[in-house]
């Protein structure tokens, strides 16, 4: 109990989560999230790839859209921060709201189209918001006004571009590298799961003694 305030202040929980999909910029910093990992590469190196690639085709500056949540906007600030020290600028940074319509993101795209020069645009957004995106530059006939720039969220199947396809001619996609690794299913597989918590023995003593640097005494053995 904090007396100063008489409000309970709460430690949160050492427990370590790994998620395979995060890319937040604020969960990689260690000193606030000691206890998250991730797998995949961060909003930093999505931004810094982008630019990279801007600079490579001679783009001067690089526009953005990006749906109005920390995910999102995290991604967009990375890419902002990222610019700074390479060649290629970023011009208009526009925000979806969660809920977003239709009219949202035609007032998106034409507020993006007066910019002089706008040309390539990355798109930070949640797989709705780019079909909404996609419906809206069809129907203000700008297909081929802008390169959509995009670090995955389109479907594999396709499906948030069905009936699209002609508003993503020339897009640029970013996705981070994966492979199936047989031999890394067969370990799965084969793992011996503790009951009580549901996790992989194996992975538990592993991953806690990586990131408390210690050695654990399994008692049972």
């Amino acid at each position: 109990t904090n007396p100063s305030s008489n409000r309970l202040v709460f430690l949160p929980p050492e427990i370590v989560s790994i998620s395979p999909t995060s890319t937040i910029t604020q969960l990689q910093d260690k000193h606030v999230h000691p206890y998250f990992l991730s797998i995949r590469g961060g909003a930093s190196e999505t931004a810094d790839a982008i630019l990279t690639t801007a600079d490579a085709v001679g783009w001067d500056y690089i526009s953005a859209i990006y749906t109005d949540s920390m995910e999102y906007r995290s991604a967009k600030d990375a890419l902002l921060g990222q610019s700074e020290s390479m060649a290629t600028c970023v011009g208009k940074a526009l925000a979806l709201p969660m809920d977003a319509t239709l009219d949202d993101a035609k007032e998106v795209l034409v507020n993006l189209g007066s910019q002089v020069g706008a040309r390539a645009v990355a798109l930070f957004v949640k797989p709705e918001h780019l079909r909404l995106l996609l419906e809206a530059s069809q129907a203000l006939s700008l297909a081929g006004r802008f390169v959509w720039v995009s670090p995955a969220d389109w479907s594999h199947s396709g499906e948030n571009i069905e009936g699209l396809q002609s508003e993503v001619a020339g897009a640029l996609r970013f996705e981070t590298h994966s492979a199936i690794l047989e031999d890394f299913n067969n370990y799965v597989r084969n793992l011996t799961y503790n009951n009580r918590m549901n996790i992989p023995e194996d992975w538990f003593f592993e991953i806690y003694e990586t990131v408390h640097q210690c050695n654990l005494i399994d008692l049972q053995a």
